[in-house]
């Protein structure tokens, strides 16, 4: 039976699983975005039958766990998978966010949890953006964006706030997590784009709540934005250097807070929104909206792994 190979980054990937079911999990965690970096690591995992029941899960030959179902040997290999993509990478801030392009124009929405950032980015998918991410965007130490390859993980809630997916809900890997289920997409699943590629982001937006009330997209200047910034990004360490690199990432984009009314509103604001920034501000990599001071974000919460 042939392994199952995917590419994570800078990682490339294989499993060698024979039980129907494991494999069948492990479509959760196989994806088949176009990425344009070349492998520069690899990690196989073996999964076999354990002695007392269960499977045993190895790691380049070594064992790393004894799982007790599919859906566990899943959740190991999957954390360990992104662990070794992780370190095969150059030194990197990662940002709790999602990203799309406009006419070839990166942006980054940045939401916390529930905030509704993987219901707004498929519904951005189906209108026409190149949707990316919906949860991890790399940030290098040069300043540019690179999504991080994983399926968006979709609620139950989704399929009826995007109709859309429900012609692939049941082509979907699901995983159970009760008391809901959690479906897995890529965009190729709707035939759609899914390329993954370094490049500057022009735009930054952070969602706030408002689910059902008015839309609304607002420009902030760069001082908020890197505050708000800090708390969804984790570093490798707590350092004036890798604070620079938040500092000048909002410094060179156009920043906006998005009140997410609804995500066909919110779509359309964004859409809208970004094509006015484009005409006023077409030498906004060169021209930050305000200078930035360490002291503004210094004292705040910022997650160094």
């Amino acid at each position: 039976m042939e392994p199952i190979r995917f590419q994570m980054l800078t990682c490339a990937v294989e499993i060698e699983a024979a039980d129907p079911a494991v494999r069948m999990a492990l479509r959760y965690l196989a994806q088949d975005a176009v990425q344009a970096v070349a492998p520069v690591a690899a990690v196989r995992y073996e999964v076999v039958a354990a002695d007392g029941g269960g499977f045993a899960i190895r790691e380049d030959g070594v064992e790393i766990e004894v799982a007790g179902d599919a859906d566990a040997v899943m959740a190991c290999i999957y954390h360990h998978a992104h662990d070794a993509a992780h370190r095969s990478l150059p030194p990197h801030l990662r940002l709790h966010a999602g990203s799309a392009r406009l006419d070839g124009r990166r942006f980054v929405v940045v939401g916390g949890k529930n905030a509704g950032k993987t219901t707004l980015m498929i519904r951005l998918a189906f209108d026409g953006f190149e949707v990316e991410a919906d949860e991890c965007i790399l940030i290098l130490e040069d300043g540019q964006t690179l999504p991080f390859p994983r399926r968006f993980h979709i609620k139950p809630g989704s399929f009826d706030v995007v109709p859309e997916l429900q012609a692939f809900k049941s082509r979907m890997p699901v995983l159970q997590v009760p008391p809901t289920s959690i479906h897995a997409f890529a965009p190729s699943d709707a035939g759609l784009s899914w390329r993954l590629a370094p490049g500057r982001a022009d735009a930054v937006i952070f969602l706030d709540g408002g689910h059902g009330g008015p839309t609304k997209l607002r420009s902030i200047q760069a001082v908020e934005a890197a505050q708000r910034l800090a708390g969804h990004a984790t570093m490798p360490e707590r350092s004036r250097r890798w604070l620079g690199v938040l500092f000048d990432f909002v410094g060179r984009a156009a920043n906006f807070v998005l009140t997410n009314g609804s995500p066909h509103e919110s779509a359309a604001a964004i859409r809208d929104g970004l094509t006015k920034q484009r005409c006023i501000r077409p030498a906004s990599r060169t021209s930050p909206p305000s200078p930035l001071n360490r002291s503004d974000v210094e004292g705040r919460d910022v997650t160094a792994v």
